[in-house]
């Protein structure tokens, strides 16, 4: 990617993005989620339609150091609520037509998160878990050369390979809905050992026509 900045990325119904272009939407958006106290160790719920911007969000979560957990809009809101409340998530990032849904099921829920609409001003600082305002403290950030380094270079959070990348949540067939964990050592090591049988290269084309709530959707 870092070598076809012109080349297209995501391709959807209303617009598509280079590589390049990629590059900056998912570091302005996570510049953002840093801003509102996401890091590693931190859960970002994402309840954005599939689109563009889906991706954009859950690519920024990750660059952020944070852990996203995808939120299927057709839902039942009992379904989202118990979520919300399992997953406790620090940041819930919706688009313009959601925002007051996600308000009533947080609430409802009590869950002291932050509701932001891809595309709003940076925020000032995470949000306090007892009274539910900013509080304007340092994001933690991983000790180490490696990881200062890499902050001083990009000033995002250093993430190792035990840090969680997403959380998703069974069907709950058999009980309530459970959130798995996925570190980003299981994603590498799922991308290394398909490679060979998939024979992934430039010109494939990956078609999302599944909700990203499921497993294979990564």
């Amino acid at each position: 990617a870092a070598t076809a900045v012109t080349q297209c990325a995501l391709d959807g119904a209303t617009r598509s993005l280079t590589y390049g272009e990629l590059a900056h939407s998912k570091a302005e958006l996570a510049a953002t989620l840093c801003a509102a106290g996401v890091g590693p160790g931190h859960r970002v719920a994402v309840a954005v339609p599939r689109s563009v911007e889906q991706v954009v969000a859950l690519v920024a979560v990750v660059t952020a150091g944070g852990a996203y957990v995808p939120l299927d809009l057709a839902y039942p809101d009992e379904r989202l609520e118990y979520i919300l409340a399992d997953a406790a998530p620090q940041v819930v990032l919706v688009d313009q037509e959601h925002r007051d849904r996600f308000t009533r099921l947080l609430d409802r829920a009590g869950v002291r998160a932050r509701v932001l609409v891809q595309g709003d001003e940076p925020v000032d600082g995470p949000v306090d878990e007892q009274g539910g305002e900013p509080v304007h403290e340092p994001v933690d950030e991983p000790g180490g050369e490696a990881g200062d380094e890499h902050l001083l270079h990009t000033g995002l959070p250093a993430v190792g390979p035990e840090d969680a990348a997403y959380v998703i949540y069974t069907s709950g067939s058999t009980g309530r809905p459970k959130g798995v964990v996925v570190p980003h050592r299981a994603v590498t090591a799922l991308l290394a050992n398909t490679r060979p049988d998939m024979e992934f290269g430039p010109d494939d084309v990956w078609v999302q026509f599944h909700s990203f709530s499921f497993d294979f959707a990564v």
